[in-house]
This record gives structure tokens, sequence and C-alpha cells, in this order.
């Protein structure tokens, strides 16, 4: 009689949400399947409490928030969190930028290709310079 090896679990197989109660008491917000620590920056993948009480008492527990009154700490919290926003938009700004210069070249390239012209031609540069405007 043969006695099959017990399947593993996965964190996806047990349905695991985050808990707005940790926002407050370890300065965690969510993203996606995990959490992200406003304190340090870092992504726990996770979502236990045993993880960000861990993460939070180990990393964090001299933090100058660490030490905040109930009312203080909420509004620390708002402030980290409208920093990581500004951060996000400028992020997405700046890639947004990255992507029409990336769109800009290919266009160039797609007009120096069918007209088999060099630079040189100065009817391809304008026709280019218009495409890349």
């Amino acid at each position: 009689m043969s006695v099959l090896p017990k399947k593993a679990r996965t964190v996806q197989e047990e349905n695991r949400s985050f808990n707005e109660k940790w926002k407050e008491d370890y300065f965690m917000i969510p993203t996606k399947d995990k959490m992200f620590c406003l304190l340090c920056d870092l992504t726990i993948t996770t979502l236990k409490n045993a993880t960000a009480k861990r993460h939070y008492e180990n990393i964090h527990k001299d933090h100058k928030y660490a030490k905040l009154e109930r009312e203080a700490q909420k509004n620390a919290l708002a402030k980290l969190k409208s920093q990581k926003s500004k951060h996000q938009q400028t992020f997405s700004i700046v890639q947004e930028h990255g992507n029409r210069a990336t769109e800009a070249t290919y266009k160039i390239a797609l007009i120096l290709g069918k007209g088999g012209k060099p630079y040189s031609n100065i009817e391809t540069l304008k026709t280019c310079l218009i495409e890349a405007v």
C-alpha cells in the first residue's frame, strides 16, 4: 500500500485578501495580490497579518511613525499615501513620454524605409520632422 504525497498549498488557492486594518497598524497598502510598505518602499508578497506584523516590528520598530498616537498616525498614513500616488503619477508621465518618443522613431523609420532615401534628402527630412512633431 503506497501513500500519495500531500499536494502543497499555494497562496493563490488560499484566497487571502488585504485587511484594511493593516494600513493603520503597519503602514501597508494593497497592490494587486501583494502589499506595499509605505515606510521602506518594499513589496511583501504574502498577504498575512503575521508577515505584515513581523516586517513592521523587525524593521520599523524604531521608526518615527511607530511612536505616534492614532490620530497622528492616520495623518502620517495619509501623507505617505499621497506621496506614493505622486510618485506613481510622475512615473506614468515619464513612461508616456517615452512611449511617444518610441512611436515617433518607428514612424520616422517607416518613412525612411518606404522612401529609400537618406537623411540628406531635404524632402525626406521635412517629412520626418513633421511626423515627429
